[in-house]
C-alpha cells in the first residue's frame, strides 16, 4: 500500500515529458453546476510507451459564458451527469482551449490490470471541482480498472476513502495472496481497516471518517482498487 507522506509535499505540473505520445482518447465533461460556477473541462488520454501515459485536463473557454452557464445550470438541475452535460451542452456553445491545470501519471505493472498512479496534480484554483474522481472515472472507463499510487498525501487517501466510492467500486487488494479482496469500501461508512504505512489519519483529515490504525505491520503488500458500476456509462465527447 502507498506510504502516506506529509500533506506539505508537493506533486507539480509538468511538461509533457514526450512529443511523440499518442493521443488514445479525448473526454469532456462539464463541473462545477452545483456550485454555480461551471466549466468545460477535457480529458485527454496519452500514451508514451506500452502501459505507460497520463492523462492531461485542459479547460475548454465558452465565447459566450453567459449562455453556457445557462445551459450548464438547466442541465445540472435535471440532474444530468456531468459527462452528458458536456454532450449536450458542448455542441451549443463555441469552445476554445484554455490552459492546461492538471494531470495524472500512471503505469502499468503487471500483476496489476489497470494503471497504477504515480503523481496526480491539479491547480489550487480548479481543486474544489473534484477532478481527480471524475479523472480517475475516466481512466477506468478505458482501461478497466485503476490502482493506487506508491506515495500519497493525506488528500489522496481521502480521495480513494471518501471520494471515489461515489463513482465506483473501492477495494483493497492483498497482492501477497492473488489480489484477494481485504476489504470493499462504503459511501459514508468508515472502512474496517487501515491500509496506509506511516502517517496516522486523523478522523478530521478524512472529513469525520474514523480510521482504525495499525502501525505494526507493514501495508506495501496492498494496493487499492478504482473499476466502475456496471450501470455507469462515461459517454460524452469522446474520441477512441
Amino acid at each position: 500500500m502507498p506510504s502516506l507522506i506529509s500533506s506539505s509535499y508537493s506533486k507539480t505540473l509538468d511538461n509533457d515529458p514526450h512529443d511523440y505520445a499518442e493521443l488514445l482518447r479525448q473526454q469532456g465533461i462539464v463541473v462545477g453546476a452545483d456550485i454555480g460556477d461551471p466549466i468545460f473541462v477535457q480529458f485527454s488520454l496519452l500514451e508514451v510507451l506500452a502501459g505507460t501515459g497520463y492523462v492531461v485536463f485542459t479547460e475548454m473557454i465558452p465565447a459566450d459564458i453567459d449562455h453556457a452557464e445557462l445551459l450548464c445550470t438547466d442541465a445540472f438541475n435535471n440532474n444530468q451527469d456531468p459527462f452528458d452535460i458536456y454532450t449536450s451542452v458542448g455542441p451549443k456553445v463555441y469552445l476554445r482551449t484554455g490552459n492546461r491545470f492538471g494531470q495524472i501519471f500512471f503505469a502499468i505493472t503487471p500483476p496489476l490490470n489497470g494503471p497504477q498512479i504515480s503523481g496526480v496534480f491539479v491547480e489550487d484554483d480548479f481543486q474544489k471541482y473534484g477532478i481527480s474522481s471524475l479523472a480517475y472515472r475516466f481512466l477506468a472507463s478505458h482501461y478497466g480498472a485503476v490502482y493506487s499510487d506508491k506515495n500519497q498525501t493525506i488528500f489522496g487517501a481521502r480521495l480513494w476513502y471518501a471520494g471515489l466510492p461515489k463513482h465506483g467500486i473501492v477495494r483493497a487488494l492483498d497482492t501477497n495472496a492473488n489480489n484477494a479482496v481485504l476489504e470493499t469500501f462504503v459511501v459514508n461508512q468508515a472502512p474496517q481497516q487501515e491500509h496506509w504505512d506511516a502517517i496516522k489519519l486523523a478522523p478530521e483529515q478524512l472529513k469525520k471518517v474514523v480510521v482504525p490504525v495499525n502501525t505494526t505491520q507493514s501495508k506495501g503488500h496492498v494496493v487499492l482498487e478504482f473499476t466502475l458500476h456496471a450501470d455507469v456509462s462515461t459517454v460524452g465527447n469522446d474520441n477512441n
